[in-house]
């Protein structure tokens, strides 16, 4: 509950001359002061007078408003008004009726205007409301009418209204009136109600208690000095305790004695009139021209003051607005200044002897005489509280006269709003009485969020005192903000989304109703509001902006989609598949909007690509069409981004085949339309197009296609093309092009299944392209080289051609070739080495060896020849052919060695040529020959030593082995009479051949020491078994 109970004192606001009927009914029954009440006679009814109000928007059928008997169902902006003086009932509505005139005129010229581009802007920067409004058309006929208001309070059980006339009205929150009747004799000043009793304090200085549901419990007290604040204190209904204060400068706290009687204590004086005093809890707060005073009732103390700004105007002028949110946080606006308070809890100090922070003032030793606090009546510690300053802020350009929250952090500020001077033609300064403003402030730093002007009836002579704002918070709805005035009476509530929703429609700003609507409305609905947001564009000729904005709203979860792409009828829920069919339906729409408009390039940007939405065909194929004719560069990049599925590629593939006939050098439309064919599962029409750009991949593609047998004859053509000119092919270094031809051998290798290697290798030596052959046999000997085995002469050949260094290894390592063809072929090139071992396999030795000799000049080639030969006849003919050629002798000299001594002695050879030979090294040739023989005569030395040892011993070991002893099974050959079965056994015979054994335990008187582990142990062991048995066979 917030209330707002202050009054006026600045006489800016007089009681009308003649009192209401009411107030005549209620003067009987004026309250005495200091007297009991008796039960006044209340008069009650209901007005049906209607207001006239401005631009008034059609109702949500939802809104409770009409329950609440909040007025008549006026819309968001029925209140709010910029006009400034509204004098009377008549000329208000006069001015509304004629309003309401010139606003149709307006609007049906302003559709012919053609200047609706720039009413569009300012619509759009206009800010929509915060607040809705309402009259308060439900209470009495004579409201704000015959009696000005002079104070006010709500709460969850009662509305209080006071008059000029001391009139109080009671009214429930319908609305329906509780109780009217004449309380004062004078102007009220200020009302207050914990929803179980109510108090007013007049002008005349009387204060009136009463309950609100018992009229007889009612009661008057007179103080003598104006009162302008009461609250009561915490139970009231048992203490009858109250703090009140006023003119009188005094903030007194009443209650009563044990005999009934009103006892006062004066809890600060002296420091000007009391404007006001809140109660929060067991904290009383009351500011006066010293500021804003705290005291802690039940350990009385005060336990903070704010003094009063310099720079504030007068407190007895601009009383301050005060509302309680929490039960821990106060709000307090004075003149143009905002506290935000925190009150919590802390430990009495025990050396505070009474007051914190500040002097309680004159009258502070009566206070305790007088208010016995928790601390003097228990021995426990007593709990204080603080009050800190969460957030303050000051405001150049405003007066408040209303302070409440709004949101979580925003505040809501009644600004008041003085009057304006104009000169009239007489000279004569004329004021202009304007209306209050609501204005919603950041509750931290004060930053101003929105502001608007409320239009209150007849604001003339009306000062910051006559207007309060009220707060009524239900848990059942939002908080109900009342705006009063002296003449007038306003509910302000907190604009709904629906409520925003109607403003923006009736703005036509669609794309702000949509954007809110995202939890407020059906999928389908809101997407007709996304679809008037375009047309409006649209209309504006903003095309693009369209666009973009059709993009993201006709943009659908493709997960909800089937995987094929037939129709939407398969979607889970109902709601999805109205929903989508309704985006494919605006798709469609407005794609044809967009390319009758021939604003192609913008929907070609947005339009979804997806199959499973199934969009007509048509659309996207007019999309590529004009493409085609306008821009060919996006036409490739659509054509290629986007899914067959999506056009009728048929109808594209026809006009790209008419487009390069006319343009036969268009080569990226010829490679587009290659790779269509593909896409489209056409390969075989892409060939033509790839060899007329002679693409260079077009064997891979045949490849990955499954093309190569179908142009197999076409193979050395394909391969040329890989090459500027077929002179580059035959000239070009064979590692390069083995390098250029690498992945297209190694594709012919790999379909060597369905490319046979025969047929292959025919049409490439038909082709004259013995070099392509030459890579094939090479890597297909390395895959499967069983199917190479028939390749023989033609690998000789080809070897023989391109690489001769690997000629005499695959002469030696395989027999699949013709061997006199080979030779044949190494005759007609020269090539020694292959022909002398060709000539070695059929047995040619000798003419082999004449070519080594005679042709290569090679000793080293010659001797290993005859080593692999390894006959005597084959080295005989290399010495004899040896004996005139110094480098052959040094070799043999130089090569001998035991392996050799079999077929020459290198003495010999020595012996045998001829003095006129002169061999240059002869001399360190016959030094290495000799170092030789004596290396390898140590070499067999250390072997024979190496031998030796071994052989010495093996023999030791097998002595050892013979000598030592076994193991015998002694239950089989023995009685039973051992005593220790692993005893060792010695067998003697004697001369009659018989065998007598003895154990060693028999014969060893150390018991422990009759089994030995060492060898040496054994044999003394036995030496002296041996002497033991000689010495018990002696006589």
């Amino acid at each position: 509950m917030s209330d707002d109970g202050t009054g006026t004192n600045n006489g800016n606001v007089s009681p009308k001359g003649n009192e209401s009927e009411t107030s005549d009914e209620a003067t009987d029954h004026m309250v005495t002061a200091g007297t009991e009440l008796s039960t006044p006679t209340c008069t009650t009814g209901r007005s049906s007078t209607s207001i006239a109000l401005d631009n008034v928007l059609e109702e949500d059928p939802n809104d409770n408003n009409k329950e609440d008997g909040n007025g008549d169902g006026n819309g968001l902006h029925s209140l709010v008004d910029k006009s400034s003086d509204k004098s009377s009932d008549d000329e208000t509505e006069a001015d509304e009726d004629e309003a309401e005139d010139t606003d149709d005129d307006d609007d049906d010229d302003d559709d012919d205007d053609d200047d609706d581009d720039d009413d569009d802007d300012d619509d759009d920067d206009e800010i929509p409301p915060r607040l809705k409004y309402s009259r308060l058309n439900q209470l009495l006929s004579n409201f704000f009418t015959k009696d000005p208001i002079s104070a006010c309070a709500f709460h969850d059980n009662v509305l209080i209204f006071a008059t000029h006339t001391g009139i109080l009205h009671l009214v429930r929150p319908d609305y329906s009136v509780l109780r009217t009747f004449k309380a004062h004799k004078a102007s009220i000043l200020l009302v207050y109600t914990d929803g179980l009793y109510f108090a007013s304090g007049s002008m005349d200085g009387t204060i009136v208690i009463g309950s609100i549901r018992d009229e007889k419990d009612i009661i008057a007290y007179d103080f003598s000095r104006p009162i302008h604040a009461v609250v009561f204190d915490k139970a009231y209904g048992r203490s009858r305790s109250f703090i009140s204060g006023g003119m009188s400068g005094k903030v007194i706290y009443s209650t009563k004695n044990w005999l009934g009687q009103r006892v006062d204590t004066i809890l600060e004086e002296g420091h000007g009139p009391i404007v006001g005093i809140k109660i929060i809890d067991d904290i009383v707060f009351w500011m006066n021209d010293k500021g804003i005073t705290f005291f802690d009732i039940s350990n009385r103390l005060i336990i903070h003051t704010i003094e009063k700004p310099k720079d504030s105007p007068r407190g007895d002028l601009y009383w301050p607005r005060v509302h309680i949110p929490e039960a821990n946080r106060i709000l307090v606006a004075w003149g143009n200044y905002v506290w935000s308070l925190v009150v919590q809890s802390g430990k009495l100090n025990e050396d505070n002897n009474g007051l914190h922070n500040n002097s309680a003032g004159s009258g502070a030793s009566s206070i305790y005489k007088v208010l016995p606090s928790t601390a003097s009546i228990s021995f426990r510690t007593s709990i204080v509280k603080k009050v800190e300053v969460e957030h303050s802020f000051k405001f150049d350009d405003a007066l408040i006269c209303g302070i409440s929250t709004f949101t979580n952090d925003s505040l809501l500020l009644l600004i008041f709003n003085p009057p304006t001077f104009l000169e009239n033609d007489q000279g004569v300064m004329i004021p202009t009485y304007n209306s209050p403003d609501v204005r919603l402030v950041n509750a931290t730093t004060g930053e101003l969020e929105f502001e608007e002007e409320i239009g209150l009836k007849n604001a003339k002579g009306l000062g910051l005192n006559d207007y309060k704002l009220g707060t009524l918070i239900d848990n059942k709805s939002l908080p109900k903000y009342f705006i009063i005035s002296a003449t007038d009476g306003v509910l302000g509530e907190q604009v709904l989304l629906y409520d925003q929703l109607q403003w923006f429609i009736s703005k036509e700003r669609y794309l702000e109703a949509w954007r809110i609507t995202e939890h407020l409305l059906p999928r389908v609905k809101r997407l007709n509001l996304g679809i008037s947001h375009v047309d409006s564009l649209v209309s504006k000729e903003k095309w693009q902006e369209a666009a973009n904005f059709l993009g993201s709203l006709l943009e659908v979860e493709y997960s909800d989609l089937p995987d094929n792409f037939t129709t939407v009828s398969s979607i889970s829920t109902e709601e999805k598949d109205v929903y989508t069919r309704e985006v494919i339906s605006q798709w469609d729409a407005w794609s044809r909007i967009f390319i009758e408009s021939n604003h192609v390039g913008e929907i070609a940007t947005v339009i979804p690509t997806s199959p499973k939405l199934n969009l007509p065909k048509h659309i996207f194929n007019h999309i590529l069409e004009h493409y085609l004719k306008t821009d060919q560069d996006e036409f490739i990049r659509l054509l290629t981004t986007w899914s067959l599925d999506l056009f009728d590629f048929k109808s594209i593939e026809t006009q790209l085949e008419e487009e390069l006939e006319l343009k036969s050098s268009n080569t990226k439309l010829r490679i587009t339309l290659s790779e269509l064919y593909v896409n489209s599962y056409e390969p075989t029409k892409s060939v033509p197009h790839l060899v007329y750009l002679k693409d260079p991949c077009i064997i891979q593609f045949l490849f990955k296609h499954h093309l190569l047998t179908t142009y197999q004859e076409k193979l050395p053509e394909f391969i040329n093309l890989r090459f500027n000119s077929k002179k580059k092919f035959e000239t070009l270094p064979i590692p390069e092009l083995e390098d250029s031809l690498s992945d297209i051998i190694d594709i012919l290798v790999d379909s060597r299944h369905e490319l046979l290697p025969n047929e292959i290798v025919k049409l490439f030596f038909k082709s004259r392209m013995d070099i392509v052959n030459y890579f094939y046999l090479q890597k297909l000997m390395s895959v499967d080289d069983f199917l190479v085995q028939s390749f023989g002469n033609e690998l000789v050949k080809l070897y023989s051609q391109f690489d001769k260094a690997k000629l005499i290894g695959y002469l030696s390592s395989n027999n699949n070739y013709e061997i006199e063809r080979a030779i044949e072929l190494c005759e007609a090139n020269e090539y020694i080495p292959e022909l002398v071992y060709l000539l070695g396999k059929i047995g040619e030795n000798k003419k082999a060896l004449r070519l080594m000799i005679d042709k290569l000049d090679d000793p080293e080639t010659a001797i290993n020849f005859a080593k692999h030969q390894n006959d005597k006849e084959t080295w005989t003919i290399l010495i004899d052919h040896s004996m005139d050629k110094p480098k052959f002798i040094k070799a043999l000299i130089e090569d001998s060695d035991e392996l050799l001594s079999q077929f020459y002695d290198p003495i010999d050879i020595l012996q045998r040529m001829s003095k006129n030979v002169e061999v240059w090294g002869l001399n360190n040739s016959i030094i290495k020959f000799s170092y030789n023989n004596e290396l390898n005569l140590v070499l067999n030395q250390l072997i024979y030593q190496l031998v030796v040892k071994n052989t010495e011993d093996l023999s030791e070991y097998l002595r050892l082995d013979r000598i030592k002893g076994f193991e015998i099974n002694i239950q089989k050959l023995f009685s039973k009479g051992f005593i220790n079965e692993n005893d060792s056994i010695i067998l003697l015979k004697n001369h009659k051949g018989e065998l007598s054994y003895l154990n060693e335990a028999s014969l060893i008187d150390i018991k422990h020491k009759a089994v030995f582990t060492t060898l040496t142990s054994k044999y003394d062991h036995l030496e002296q078994v041996k002497r033991q048995i000689k010495q018990k066979n002696s006589p």
